[in-house]
């Protein structure tokens, strides 16, 4: 009983009644969690060197620029 009358609020035309279920935007939560992972290069990857410094764009097209020093370390993003 008590699960039907749960499905019957959630399913209301005119929402639950609660705003912070009503107002939630799953896709929005999606995206910023999934932006926190692949975010910076694999440490295999392979850029351009130039001047001492290798560069990446990551993930291709994207604009962002990641770098190196060229015997190689962690990627940094760049902020410039």
């Amino acid at each position: 009983m008590t699960v039907g009358m749960l499905l019957a609020i959630l399913s209301r035309p005119g929402g639950t009644g609660f705003e912070s279920l009503d107002t939630f935007d799953e896709e929005k939560l999606f995206d910023s969690i999934a932006s926190e992972f692949d975010d910076t290069p694999d440490q295999n990857a392979v850029g351009v060197v130039e001047q001492g410094w290798e560069w990446i764009e990551h993930p291709k097209g994207s604009g962002k620029w990641f770098t190196r020093h060229e015997s190689g370390g962690a990627w940094s993003k760049h902020d410039g």
